[in-house]
């Protein structure tokens, strides 16, 4: 669900008030969490708030379904930067979503808005990191609220196709990844974490649209895509941006099988795409027409039942033009294994390891110190305390931080997801 986090600061007062709210939220998660017994089941379909009288399953059945979230992440940095501190961010979502079969007899379509508000402030910056990816994923893009989605999507062909047009994201539908991690390299679509500036993701917007074609009896699908470009999305303010620089135009190839005896499910993409945005040559400044790249996606389960206690690999690779991109690669593996004690099954162990690489066609930064690439680990405990409340104590390792021969980074964090 995230965007290359360009800082979204509004000085020391804004952010002194976002601390109060994040330390707020974090209380009530670990409240919930004292409450809880090791396994208790939410008893309804919806979050912590509940059916509200009976008012949101009549909703449901009428076909309006409501999701309310909150997501808090907070980090203290044991070393690295230039100081000792902590910083924390949030992200309150509200969506609904319209089944427009029951609404008004339309086979196949629904209707899907999501509004979003981020605050908080960035470890990065509280602490003078310096790093190519934020500690703090769900951080940037400035702390106001933003229209993230509001899309109709159309089954065709007997359910063979889909179309979604309206305001929508590339990160949604193509390279999709779950920002389950709390450190960006892990966290969302990849080729957002390099081009941000023009691959725009959650929880920016754009005009555009997708059409997905189903193969191989649902179990494959070729998607293509097209978004309009406009540094108008990421400004720190309400905005349409009809008008645009240009276009991305992604493509997919995707398959989704069940493997062996036991069937387990596994996940395999293949992303490219074209923008034809104008962008600088990093090397001389020229003006290059055109910018493209390419990402790859291998999620398998190995162990256990599918539905149940087990290990899953993920391998994650993405590739963007040299001519324009001052971050070129990234290449990620991870494991999650649910289940690690036998009295938790819900529970997830998770690590993961990445590399960033900084273009070679640009040598230096402007002090003239050689850049490379950024190395990051990170090792977290997510606590399936309720279907709709997960705790996430983690700790992250940040290598030649910046590409560069910075001191190496050690910091402890804490992730609370909550759905209401």
């Amino acid at each position: 669900m995230h965007s290359l986090n360009n800082p979204g600061s509004h000085g020391r007062m804004q952010r002194a008030r976002a601390r109060p709210l994040a330390a707020a939220l974090l209380s009530i998660g670990l409240a919930w969490a004292g409450h809880a017994t090791a396994q208790e089941p939410d008893t309804h379909d919806f979050g912590l708030s509940g059916d509200w009288g009976g008012v949101r399953s009549r909703l449901k059945d009428a076909g309006w379904t409501f999701d309310i979230q909150e997501t808090v992440e907070a980090a203290a940095n044991q070393s690295g930067g230039d100081a000792r501190t902590s910083a924390a961010a949030g992200q309150f979502t509200l969506g609904a979503t319209l089944d427009m079969d029951k609404f008004a007899g339309i086979q196949g379509g629904q209707l899907k808005m999501t509004i979003t508000r981020r605050d908080g402030n960035s470890l990065s910056d509280a602490a003078g990191l310096q790093a190519l990816q934020p500690l703090l994923a769900i951080h940037g893009r400035g702390n106001i609220w933003r229209l993230t989605q509001l899309f109709w999507e159309q089954d065709l062909a007997a359910g063979r196709a889909a179309l979604k047009l309206g305001r929508v994201n590339p990160g949604a539908d193509f390279a999709a990844f779950a920002c389950d991690f709390q450190n960006l390299t892990f966290c969302g679509a990849q080729p957002g974490n390099l081009v941000g500036s023009y691959w725009q993701n959650s929880p920016v917007s754009q005009w555009g649209g997708r059409l997905k074609l189903h193969l191989n009896d649902g179990t494959a699908y070729l998607s293509a895509g097209a978004y309009r470009i406009s540094q108008e999305n990421v400004d720190d303010g309400f905005a349409l941006a009809f008008d645009g620089q240009g276009v991305l135009y992604p493509v997919e190839l995707g398959w989704s099988p069940k493997l062996g005896a036991a069937q387990r499910p596994g996940e395999y993409k293949l992303t490219a795409w074209y923008s034809t945005v104008e962008a600088e040559d990093v090397r001389t400044g020229a003006t290059r027409q055109g910018r493209y790249g390419a990402s790859a996606l291998l999620k398998q389960q190995v162990t256990g039942r599918p539905d149940g206690p087990g290990l899953t690999l993920f391998l994650r690779l993405t590739q963007a033009d040299q001519r324009t991109s001052r971050l070129d690669r990234q290449l990620t593996a991870g494991a999650n294994w649910r289940g690690p004690l036998a009295s938790r099954p819900n529970d997830v162990l998770a690590l993961a390891v990445g590399v960033t690489h900084v273009n070679d066609r640009v040598r230096a930064d402007a002090a003239g110190a050689q850049l490379e690439r950024e190395y990051v680990a990170e090792l977290d405990y997510r606590l399936k305390l309720r279907k709709s409340l997960t705790l996430m104590p983690n700790i992250q390792y940040v290598h030649r931080t910046g590409g560069r021969d910075l001191g190496d980074i050690i910091a402890g964090g804490l992730k609370v997801a909550m759905a209401f």
